[in-house]
């Protein structure tokens, strides 16, 4: 059994078996192919038509110029791809297929900005409310809080900006 796609034989075992169709189920709409292939048809003829109006109405060199520009972003986009797709693939090479994904330590005790983060994370899950009082020094989370609450971290991020905290 190939295992290279990080699924042991145990791990299908254990899949959930994909549930059969009933027996009188049909497996598309030919009704509906018919409107999309309508539509399809439709759209190709109005593109068609408005590129008729374009090269009616556009000098030669402006087409030969518009031409090559299409053609080197196209030519562009191929090989931004293929490069893309040999970099991938030479990661695999040295690496070999992903096992799993990475772990990720989730340290909520800094933001981005390296202020200390003070919450009680399940609170403020499960508030309606969360008000988020920010300083220099310190970010606070404050689920359903009240006025005092709030009052009290203002006047402690007052007190950091003029003592100079976090800057």
């Amino acid at each position: 059994m190939d295992t290279s796609a990080g699924r042991s034989p145990a791990r299908l075992a254990a899949a959930p078996a994909v549930p059969a169709r009933p027996s009188g189920s049909v497996e598309r709409s030919t009704s509906r192919d018919l409107v999309h292939g309508a539509f399809l048809a439709g759209a190709w003829a109005l593109i068609l038509v408005l590129w008729v109006r374009v090269l009616r109405g556009t000098s030669p060199d402006v087409l030969l110029l518009a031409g090559g520009a299409v053609l080197v972003c196209g030519i562009a986009s191929v090989a931004a791809t293929r490069l893309w797709i040999a970099h991938n693939v030479g990661i695999h090479r040295r690496k070999g297929p992903r096992a799993a994904v990475p772990e990720v330590a989730l340290d909520y005790g800094h933001d981005w900005l390296g202020r200390a983060v003070a919450a009680s994370w399940p609170d403020v899950r499960a508030a309606g409310i969360v008000v988020v009082c920010a300083s220099p020094a310190r970010k606070v989370f404050l689920p359903d809080p009240s006025l005092d609450a709030i009052d009290d971290h203002v006047e402690r991020a007052r007190a950091d900006r003029s003592l100079g905290v976090g800057r």
